[in-house]
């Protein structure tokens, strides 16, 4: 079997905040454990930007709470690898420190101290974990110092970002910078939501679970919008995007919609094609257990090249946990192409890791869209 890549899991080391400078005092955050081996972050400046809601919820920092193994050390999480078949796995920053809404300069530090601690991660286990570099977008000029930072001096494969900056859509031209930046070196932008921050409806979706359901729902497909009818792919061809935790099973409905706008609103004037072919530049990730029956409308569609295995680790909601290699090997809706693309390949190309891309990997996109 070629080589399994989770996309999609939630990690913070423990000297997460080590780096960052002293001078910023008791504004910056920190994190704490207590005899009993609970957990808490500390960040006053941005817990003053959250809504009730928010800090009710926040299990994973703001208060004390257990959390699973290996969410702070790597070790664990690569014994749950192990036992799930899995060979590497993309570390996404938990959500929590790094929103837009504080100061820059405090911002850059921020970022700048978590890529570092993961730098040191991926150093220490190169052939396990792939990194994530935040930037602070709120700054786009301090962005691009950083993505130019982490690419070069820190050897990461990818940024990324929330699905959107303070509530702005991500094709305002203040972030093309950023966007043209990544091109230049090579690195896709990869886009997880998040309910720490701006998100659409939060306040509405406080059961069940419900911000991430649907929040993130909105918010990936928003993001998607913004790439694509914001012409943000046009301006930047080579630019590769990621996006996290919002399922794939939306996609056909997604197209369909922003086709029609493309054809009865004008759109057609200011993009370069239609919507769906701009699908080769974009990767997203699927629940392969919540969406088993879903899968084969989505391919039957668009093909299988650009969708991920997500576990969501150590979460349980927008993944399939440790039976996620299982839920594609025996899903009977899939081809063996279909399998291994999903499992591992498709990541592969995304982060540039792993073996080469087989030669059959273009998308079926315009001739599917029609059908």
């Amino acid at each position: 079997m070629p080589i399994q890549i989770d996309c999609d899991s939630h990690f913070c080391p423990r000297d997460i905040f080590d780096d960052i400078d002293p001078r910023f005092g008791d504004r910056r955050p920190a994190v704490s454990f207590d005899a009993v081996g609970r957990s808490a972050m500390r960040y006053p400046e941005r817990e003053a930007h959250m809504s009730p809601h928010q800090r009710h919820v926040l299990a994973n920092g703001f208060r004390f709470s257990f959390q699973a193994a290996g969410f702070w050390d790597p070790e664990p999480r690569i014994e749950f690898l192990d036992r799930a078949g899995i060979d590497m796995q993309v570390l996404v920053p938990s959500n929590e420190p790094f929103h837009y809404d504080v100061e820059p300069e405090l911002a850059a530090a921020v970022c700048q101290s978590y890529n570092n601690a993961i730098a040191r991660v991926v150093s220490k286990y190169p052939d396990r974990f792939i990194g994530l570099a935040h930037v602070p977008m709120q700054s786009p000029e301090r962005a691009v110092i950083e993505v130019e930072r982490a690419v070069k001096e820190l050897g990461f494969k990818a940024i990324t970002m929330f699905t959107n900056v303070n509530g702005r859509n991500l094709d305002e031209p203040e972030f093309w910078p950023v966007y043209a930046k990544a091109e230049e070196l090579g690195v896709p932008i990869v886009v997880h939501p998040s309910r720490s921050g701006t998100l659409v409806g939060l306040d509405r979706l406080t059961k069940y679970h419900l911000d991430n359901a649907l929040g993130f729902l909105w918010e990936g497909t928003s993001a998607i919008t913004a790439f694509i009818i914001g012409g943000v792919l046009d301006l930047f061809p080579k630019l590769r995007v990621g996006v996290l935790e919002t399922m794939c099973g939306y996609l056909p409905h997604l197209m369909d919609r922003l086709t029609e706008v493309y054809e009865m609103e004008g759109v057609d004037k200011l993009i370069k094609k239609p919507p769906a072919e701009y699908l080769d530049q974009i990767w997203l990730s699927a629940n392969v257990s919540a969406e088993r029956a879903t899968l084969r409308h989505v391919i039957d569609r668009y093909g299988s090249e650009r969708l991920m295995l997500a576990v969501d680790f150590p979460h349980g909601l927008g993944g399939a946990g440790e039976s996620a290699t299982d839920d594609v090997s025996n899903n009977p809706d899939l081809s063996q192409h279909d399998k291994e693309r999903i499992l591992g390949l498709n990541a592969a190309e995304l982060f540039a890791v792993g073996p080469a891309a087989p030669e059959d990997s273009t998308r079926k996109t315009s001739a599917a869209a029609k059908a």
